[in-house]
């Protein structure tokens, strides 16, 4: 595996200094294993709607648009650079085929406010009824809510999510807000973030979730929290600094 993600890399770079359709044709090959891991990976919440055969076409056809995209002067490996819109794209397809109403992303953002205030006011994480009162919903309504969410795959911020070690973390970057914004959803990205009260404040926690996880725009988040959306947009980009250096200094901490 680590050998075809290498030749990934290496021949995208080939392509770039000589565009043949030879050396297009050899990238996508290469970039094979990795679109049929992305597929693996990604919920289909409808197995009957979306075949692994049109996901993969879905998949190689991404490869070719961030082959056209891809400028390795950057510094970004081509896999890295693929990885997001492979994945994007995929699921981009899978939601139009069963996409999850807007409304219910809405009152997902609105389930995990009502969470954020009363563990902060409790000292302790709230229970179904503690935030059901807070919403002045039934238990019930908050569990079903929070179904919105269930993913099948969940992954780590830190660890490898591909053959050459592509974390969760680094596809949160400004220059992939959108991608990430149109296509991601990360239940990790909330879990991991609640245990860093000691890094990031409740409101930054939030923020970060509501967009990565909860797909949630910036105006959107601004409106849920009664602040502007340029406020929004800084503690975001606040947040992620912070948030990296931790994560990477956790990395050299282990080496």
């Amino acid at each position: 595996m680590q050998d075809t993600k290498k030749g990934c890399d290496e021949l995208a770079l080939e392509y770039c200094k000589e565009p043949t359709q030879s050396n297009r044709d050899r990238v996508c090959l290469a970039t094979e294993a990795l679109v049929r891991s992305i597929i693996g990976r990604v919920n289909r919440p409808n197995d009957d709607l979306a075949n692994p055969d049109e996901l993969y076409q879905v998949g190689m056809l991404a490869v070719l648009q961030s082959l056209d995209k891809y400028d390795p002067t950057e510094g970004v490996r081509f896999s890295s650079f693929a990885y997001v819109r492979i994945r994007g794209a995929i699921i981009d397809y899978i939601r139009h085929l069963d996409p999850l109403p807007r409304n219910r992303r809405v009152k997902l953002a609105r389930v995990r406010k009502a969470t954020e205030t009363v563990s902060q006011r409790l000292g302790a994480m709230p229970s179904e009824d503690d935030v059901a009162v807070e919403l002045g919903v039934t238990a019930s309504e908050v569990r079903t809510i929070r179904s919105f969410s269930a993913i099948r795959h969940p992954e780590s911020l830190l660890t490898p999510r591909t053959p050459g070690g592509l974390r969760l973390l680094d596809c949160m970057t400004d220059d992939c807000a959108g991608d990430l914004h149109n296509s991601m959803e990360w239940e990790d990205v909330g879990r991991y973030l609640s245990g860093l009260s000691h890094i990031l404040s409740s409101r930054e926690r939030l923020i970060l979730e509501l967009y990565y996880v909860e797909d949630l725009t910036l105006s959107e988040i601004g409106d849920l929290l009664g602040v502007s959306e340029a406020r929004i947009s800084q503690i975001r980009k606040k947040s992620l600094q912070t948030l990296r250096a931790h994560c990477d200094q956790e990395l050299q901490d282990a080496a």
